[in-house]
């Protein structure tokens, strides 16, 4: 399955378009979190989509 993974930094911010153009790539599922750039290592979400899918693509 392909998944999709959106990312945003802020709350001012949406992941409206980014989800709009995974689901047109071809996604059956797409992940959505809101984290700072600031934060290093992998996202829990992230994981998760990495572990559950066969292909990801990363907005």
């Amino acid at each position: 399955m392909k998944c999709g993974y959106a990312r945003i930094s802020t709350q001012d911010q949406d992941t409206q378009v980014q989800v709009a153009a995974l689901l047109s790539a071809g996604c059956k599922l797409v992940f959505e979190e809101q984290a700072s750039g600031g934060r290093s290592g992998i996202d829990l979400s992230y994981t998760v989509c990495l572990s559950n899918c066969a292909s990801v693509i990363r907005w």
